[in-house]
């Protein structure tokens, strides 16, 4: 009687009711499940935790439908702060066959890093419930410090502040066309500014302009964008052939599949999928699915200088697999493939630079839902109640190769390099 309620076309107005309504039954059967076998023992599933698993994820399927039903206005705020320590096979990315410089002769160094990152997101009606014009806009915004710290190679210690702002307007909105999800039109500004050793090298700039489409239940999410990128680096040049401030463009389109209707961590686990430290059943989180991305990216890039005018072709895969007791595991790739437009002027046969970069990472990663009394409308709070704490754990290891045709006048491939990361890390979410 609970599933004929759940999918009771009478209902279809009516999400609230339909939850309501399906509940009492679902509730009432998994009490007729449940046995007591002896005085004073716990009690027992007569159908081995079929009915009461089965009950509580048509539940949970219902709650998160009726909060989607309802919609209300996203109004979060987010503190990340993060700590890890890394091993780096190459530090100063130097080349194979190469000749280190006498004062940088090492390559090899242990890392700690350090994060913290605010981020804002709200829906534009949350200041004003009701306003059908605001009802489509939604603000995020975003600063950001990282550090990384070298326990021998100073001068290669690394930090990153930046800012992120991301406007966006809902083209076309959920129900509004069958199997569409969403159309949504975003415009995104990022200032970044990077430090090595302390010293200033790098400052962008970057617009972004973004079509998002979410379709098929949200099973296909696709991204079509456009970036403009200034750069301007910080570096003393002896040649201003050598000089990489310039424009640097890009465009390209990602996509990500959601096979959480087929396999997630629920239906491949059961009452292991997460173990103890969990979310809450309502909570975005407790959804684990089997996710695939895929993307590809072309790149035009122009320098004040020679040397560095290229052009490029990039593709990127992943996968997120859900494995028991909450863990995630990452397997991704990327591959670039750079054409360099000049003759290079460290070959010593002048030939156009050639590059095929390759990186590979693995990582397994646990959330630990901290505090148990969080609200389940966190990300919908008005005024904002800062009462979720979540600690993920991760390891990871990441592989990149950089293959080059450049020799230069010695036979040293000075572009080309092999480079291994090994890292773990904690950080913690508060919203």
């Amino acid at each position: 009687l609970g599933l004929i309620e759940a999918i009771d076309p009478a209902h279809v107005a009516d999400p609230k009711g339909r939850l309501t309504a399906a509940k009492v039954y679902l509730d009432r059967a998994k009490a007729l499940d449940s046995f007591v076998l002896d005085p004073g023992q716990p009690a027992v599933s007569l159908t081995q935790e079929t009915i009461p698993r089965g009950a509580d994820k048509v539940t949970g399927e219902l709650e998160r439908a009726t909060t989607v039903a309802e919609r209300k206005p996203l109004h979060d705020l987010t503190f990340t702060f993060g700590a890890g320590i890394l091993y780096d096979s190459n530090v100063t990315l130097l080349g194979r066959n190469t000749y280190a410089p006498v004062t940088k002769d090492r390559k090899r160094d242990f890392r700690a890093m350090s994060s913290f990152q605010i981020d804002y997101v709200a829906d534009l009606d949350a200041y004003a419930p009701g306003n059908a014009f605001l009802k489509r806009w939604q603000v995020f915004l975003e600063g950001r410090a990282n550090s990384t710290w070298n326990a021998r190679i100073h001068d290669f210690n690394e930090q990153y502040y930046g800012a992120t702002a991301n406007v966006r307007y809902e083209i076309v909105g959920p129900g509004a066309v069958e199997q569409l999800d969403g159309v949504y039109a975003h415009v995104r500004y990022d200032y970044d500014q990077i430090m090595l050793g302390n010293n200033g090298f790098l400052a962008y700039n970057r617009l972004r302009p973004m079509l998002q489409v979410v379709a098929f239940e949200r099973f296909l999410d696709t991204q079509v964008f456009f970036s403009y990128e200034r750069r301007n680096y910080q570096e003393d040049l002896f040649d201003e052939r050598f000089d990489r401030d310039g424009d640097y463009f890009s465009g390209g389109v990602n996509a990500q599949l959601d096979f959480g209707r087929w396999v997630d961590a629920d239906k491949l686990w059961g009452e292991w999928a997460w173990g103890g430290l969990a979310p809450h059943k309502t909570d975005p989180a407790w959804r684990r699915p089997l996710l695939f991305s895929s993307g590809i990216e072309f790149t035009s890039n122009s320098t004040d200088g020679d040397e560095f005018d290229y052009s490029s072709a990039i593709l990127n895969a992943g996968v997120i697999v859900p494995f028991p007791v909450g863990i995630d595991f990452v397997v991704a790739g990327v591959w670039e493939w750079q054409d360099y437009w000049q003759n290079s002027l460290i070959d010593r046969n002048r030939r156009p630079r050639e590059d095929f970069i390759q990186e590979y990472r693995f990582r397994a990663e646990r959330k630990f839902f901290l505090t148990q009394n969080y609200k389940d409308d966190f990300e919908y709070s008005m005024p904002l109640n800062l009462t979720r704490l979540v600690m993920t754990v991760y390891g990871d290891i990441r592989f990149t190769i950089d293959d080059s045709n450049v020799r230069d006048r010695l036979g040293q491939s000075v572009f080309e390099y092999n480079r291994i990361q090994y890292g773990a890390g904690v950080r913690f979410d508060l919203n």
